[in-house]
């Protein structure tokens, strides 16, 4: 009898964004029987996410194995190379092979639901639906989501429309915040189904359906849960007051059903690609204290300029939702990319780049620099080499000093320098600097247009009922945090076990090594030997896979103009742009 160990067919179930911060307490208290006894059936502990640690760059390092610099997706946008200009980002970007495209390439069947960067989608081995990047109006998905095309119609028949997003932001801003979170729930409800129609459809090898509602629930639902929030706004409906605990019942009562629909025998993975917290109502003006600090120049004297892109930002919020299909239609065939432009001109439209050393995008939930190079810019003003070693010393000297005149504590916990976090050809697609924040009071700083402000300061408490403040938190009042979760069950991975020091990007290879799949060796992530039977790692060998050099992203544009707009406002609805 031969002591290979026998291939076993593999399930990853996703929360977004779930955290043991929030989960441990339910636990305790029974209230999530059926994670806890998955938990304590096999392996779990905390997954350290990427650096940033938000959702495109770390669920396309889970899918890779890499970090940010082989793969090449550092957020929901990128820079225009050469310009001032924005675009958004999905799959076209993505520069590294996925685990669906080597794993169809041993003749794996495999399926994959909702994971976003993924559209347009991969002509994989099996079946793929893309996630929220997908432009289906209403969050729909048609077939251009799916791959084969076919499996739409299918899947209509046999379980209903596929959606990819809750809708929620039209019934959050007429307070009907119930109704949001019962779409919520059977967004949820919908994709569970649809997971188990494709489960009993085939026995895959490797299977993975992702639920976002996890995340979008802590973002717009995060400040109606937690009364020591500083934008805590009380409900009268209980339902809405445990809104968060809801959702991550639903999908605790939905999990037993997709675990059951798999082989006893398989592998069985549940995962997070961060954690979650609590924003708060400190609000950071990075580009404000750039200019403060010598290192950037506003054009036009700011009020009047401040003006004008406030009106643009209402123009982009509103103006484009109540036009009628038709002018709109007409609007993106004469107006080339008018939602990545306003959204450009909205980040850095106030800027004198010919007195700018360096400047931010002003992201809600993270805060970056980069430095203003010549022949990098199109108005660049620093000299690659020494000039720009000499700016990056003086930014990490003064951002290191800078203290928060609210709190007297200091802001900047971690400034950490691209090449410090990223190895790889494309890691020039990342800003230059990123910062790690303190967390006033436990919650997270928030990041605000300088240009579309009022004020003159570089940090400011925005209250709750301040003009503008509920419509800025409307999806931001939680926000990620660096460590998620991890949970796996099988015939070769111990119960009861605790794993410590497990990354994202080390959940693919430690798969494709249970599997019996050789793991390309330039994959960042390793194999998580120390949750695996010491039996079994003894009997299968690590086997070395050839490097994935090819570059199968695209410079093409990644979205048709007539679905930049619907990107755009998914965006926004989650909460990632204002």
């Amino acid at each position: 009898m031969s002591d290979t160990p026998k291939a076993h067919k593999a399930v990853i179930i996703g929360w977004d964004g779930a955290t043991f911060d929030l989960m441990d307490p339910w636990i305790k208290e029974g209230k999530l029987p059926n994670i806890a006894r998955f938990m304590k059936e096999g392996t779990s502990g905390k997954l350290q996410s990427t650096v940033p640690y938000f959702t495109y760059p770390a669920w396309t390092s889970f899918l890779t194995g890499k970090n940010p610099g082989k793969h090449g997706v550092f957020d929901f946008t990128e820079r225009v190379p050469g310009t001032h200009g924005i675009q958004f980002v999905n799959a076209k970007r993505v520069r590294s092979k996925t685990v669906w495209s080597l794993l169809s390439s041993s003749g794996k069947r495999v399926a994959c639901m909702g994971v976003p960067v993924s559209y347009p989608p991969e002509s994989i081995n099996g079946a793929l639906i893309c996630g929220f990047d997908a432009p289906g109006a209403a969050s729909e998905a048609d077939q251009t989501s799916m791959h084969p095309p076919e499996l739409l119609n299918e899947l209509r028949e046999n379980v209903g429309p596929y959606i990819t997003s809750a809708n929620i932001m039209g019934l959050m801003s007429e307070d009907k915040h119930e109704e949001a979170l019962k779409e919520i729930l059977s967004v949820i409800d919908q994709k569970a189904k649809t997971a188990l129609y494709l489960l009993n459809r085939e026995a895959w090898d490797v299977f993975m359906v992702l639920f976002g509602e996890s995340d979008l629930i802590g973002h717009h639902f995060w400040r109606f849960t937690d009364p020591n929030s500083p934008l805590y706004t009380k409900s009268s409906s209980r339902m809405v007051s445990n809104a968060i605990f809801e959702v991550y019942k639903r999908l605790d009562d939905w999990l037993p059903k997709i675990l059951e629909a798999c082989p006893a025998d398989s592998i069985k993975i549940i995962c997070s690609d961060h954690g979650f917290g609590g924003s708060g109502d400190h609000v950071l003006y990075m580009n404000k204290w750039l200019a403060d600090n010598g290192f950037l120049a506003f054009r036009g004297g700011g009020p009047k300029a401040g003006l004008k892109m406030r009106i643009i930002n209402k123009a982009k919020f509103w103006g484009l939702r109540f036009l009628p299909p038709k002018v709109k239609a007409y609007i993106f065939r004469r107006k080339q990319g008018i939602a990545n432009k306003m959204e450009s001109y909205l980040r850095f439209g106030g800027i004198d780049w010919s007195k700018t050393r360096a400047f931010s995008e002003e992201l809600p939930y993270l805060q970056t620099i980069w430095i203003n190079v010549k022949d990098r810019e199109p108005s660049g003003v620093v000299e690659a080499g020494s000039q720009y070693d000499q700016v990056v010393a003086e930014l990490k000297k003064k951002l290191q000093d800078w203290t928060d005149p609210i709190t007297g504590e200091k802001v900047v916990t971690q400034f950490i320098h691209r090449d410090d976090v990223y190895e790889g050809d494309y890691k020039e697609r990342s800003p230059d600097v990123l910062l790690r924040c303190t967390y006033p009071n436990g919650y997270a700083y928030q990041g605000k247009s300088s240009v579309q402000s009022a004020t003159t300061v570089s940090i400011e408490r925005l209250a709750l009922d301040a003009p503008g403040a509920e419509k800025f938190y409307a999806a931001k009042s939680g926000t990620h945090r660096e460590f998620g979760i991890l949970a796996a069950q099988g015939p070769m991975i111990p119960s009861g076990r605790t794993i410590e020091g497990a990354r994202l990007m080390d959940v693919i290879p430690t798969l494709m090594y249970l599997l019996g799949e050789p793991v390309p060796e330039d994959m960042d992530g390793v194999v998580l030997t120390k949750a695996i039977d010491d039996e079994f790692v003894t009997k299968r060998p690590l086997v070395a896979g050839e490097a994935d050099t090819q570059t199968a992203g695209s410079e093409d544009r990644t979205y048709a103009t007539e679905d930049e707009e619907l990107i755009n406002k998914r965006l926004q609805e989650l909460g990632y742009l204002d």
